[in-house]
């Protein structure tokens, strides 16, 4: 008899990366034939009804409220001998659900999202340690995002083997290839703004661009309390925008921008910036702060963008003065190689590698 599964997304209750995790999800499985069970939030329960034509006969019913730890653990059923999958966790829905669970004989597969930034590791390490400890007889696998990441786990315990590099989908189901009208160089920015994904340094570039060789668009970072941006944001090459954007809206304006701007310090560390996959699936270059998760794409495919040290007062004049046009034909070609090892059966393929085939410890990233 084949392997049942249990599928659990948290998160995904408005429009964003997550809701459009769940689609894919469900896609992957439908393709694999694969039996499941998916709890999902409402949001994208109804995302996925009205907006996937292959999810059109798929039998969905609400499960109510999705908030909480112990609401979410309650309403999920597991049966016995098969594999519950939560599609990103926190620590606490994990533990309520291994609480309310004990003693029942089941396979536990998690997939981290956001949870391990450098950080968050470094200050929580014996707590994420003993989180890890408390379900080793049941965790069959941990799957992550990129190498760089796997090497941040490794660092909370030598013993945490069960650990692969997963694909990021939507380096395919985020592309779309639209007709884009001349435009004068563009640098993009998207919020919202976070403690690890500050408003300064793209400050510190429009305050040094006094010839305004680009212009600079601003994406839904709502009402900011920042002089420096306030002061900023009626320049004449300074256009926000806080509204909220379709799916082709979002490609065309990605597709529209000579960078993408990602300003994530050293708090995001070990983590994969949806930013980062949407410049990808978007074939355009990135400008960014070091990372090693970026370097270790880079190790692969070649540069993909401009890379420097935010932190350094000059930055900013280095990326004007400095940067050759030229460099552009080079990322892009890089990206368009990257992109051949992310077609949808690859995906695919990487998806059955790290959620529904025997554990292999080994990436599947390439």
């Amino acid at each position: 008899m084949s392997k049942e599964f249990t599928f659990v997304s948290i998160f995904g209750e408005g429009p964003g990366h997550s809701a459009k995790d769940v689609t894919f999800y469900v896609e992957a499985l439908l393709h694999s034939e694969t039996m499941f069970e998916y709890y999902m939030p409402k949001f994208s329960m109804l995302q996925l009804r009205e907006g996937a034509e292959f999810a059109k006969h798929i039998d969905v019913r609400d499960n109510g409220s999705w908030k909480g730890a112990f609401r979410i653990a309650s309403q999920v059923q597991v049966k016995n001998n098969s594999t519950l999958v939560f599609t990103g966790y926190t620590e606490k829905t994990v533990l309520v659900f291994w609480l309310l669970n004990f003693g029942k004989k089941y396979d536990l597969i998690l997939s981290t999202t956001n949870n391990l930034p450098s950080g968050r590791v470094s200050r929580n390490k014996w707590r994420l340690r003993l989180f890890f400890l408390l379900l080793s007889g049941k965790l069959r696998r941990l799957v992550v995002n990129s190498e760089a990441e796997k090497m941040l786990v490794r660092s909370i315990s030598g013993a945490l083997s069960k650990i692969t590099v997963i694909k990021d989908h939507h380096q395919f189901s985020r592309k779309q290839n639209l007709k884009i009208n001349g435009v004068k160089p563009r640098i993009s920015f998207y919020g919202p703004v976070k403690y690890y994904k500050p408003i300064e340094p793209i400050c510190d570039l429009i305050e040094s661009d006094l010839n305004h060789k680009y212009d600079y668009y601003i994406y839904n970072v709502g009402n900011l309390s920042n002089g420096r941006f306030e002061k900023i944001r009626n320049n004449q090459n300074v256009h926000t925008i806080n509204t909220y954007m379709s799916e082709e809206e979002l490609c065309l304006s990605i597709q529209s921008s000579t960078f993408i701007f990602l300003s994530h310090d050293s708090n995001y560390e070990g983590l994969l910036s949806g930013n980062f996959m949407d410049c990808m699936a978007n074939t355009i270059p990135f400008l960014s702060g070091k990372s090693d998760v970026q370097s270790s794409f880079e190790k692969l495919y070649g540069p993909l963008g401009f890379t420097s040290d935010l932190q350094n007062a000059n930055w900013a004049h280095y990326f004007l003065d400095g940067f050759e046009p030229e460099s552009s034909v080079m990322f892009k070609a890089n990206i368009a190689k990257m992109n051949d090892y992310y077609s949808q059966e690859l995906l695919f393929e990487s998806f059955n590698k790290s959620f529904l085939l025997d554990f292999q410890d080994e990436s599947v990233n390439k």
